[in-house]
């Protein structure tokens, strides 16, 4: 291989634009379908959120959410709001109560999530997107 290529490669490319993955998922309102989390089949995910998942390749932030329900102290809060914030490809992920506690911290060591940040919803053992609540 020769020395004088010039190869710029992006290693972790983002599936969407954040702006068109925002827009998108700002479209989702009301759910018309829930479907089940693949481990955890009490829980559901709304038409929003899996699109998220699949769109971004997210899945774990779904997972993190849906397994954090095991605890006795997210379980018992009935609505739950989570914020996703994300900084040089590190991530912080809080659970909050109806009354802006702290339920729960988790660090994200890596993540490629395209966008900044996300707030989703989970009550009634169903995950929503802002829109979607």
């Amino acid at each position: 291989m020769s020395d004088d290529l010039d190869l710029d490669l992006d290693l972790n490319p983002p599936s969407l634009g954040d702006q068109m993955l925002s827009n998108d998922l700002a479209a989702f309102k009301r759910p018309d379908r829930l479907y089940p989390h693949a481990i955890v089949h009490t829980s559901k995910l709304t038409d929003g959120v899996r699109y998220l998942a699949t769109t971004a390749n997210a899945y774990w932030l779904v997972d993190e959410i849906v397994f954090a329900q095991a605890t006795r102290k997210v379980r018992n809060v009935e609505f739950q709001v989570w914020d996703l914030t994300v900084t040089n490809s590190k991530a912080t992920l809080v659970c909050y109560d109806d009354k802006d506690e702290v339920i729960l911290i988790r660090d994200i060591g890596y993540t490629d999530f395209p966008l900044p940040s996300i707030r989703l919803f989970y009550t009634n053992k169903t995950l929503l997107l802002t829109g979607e609540v």
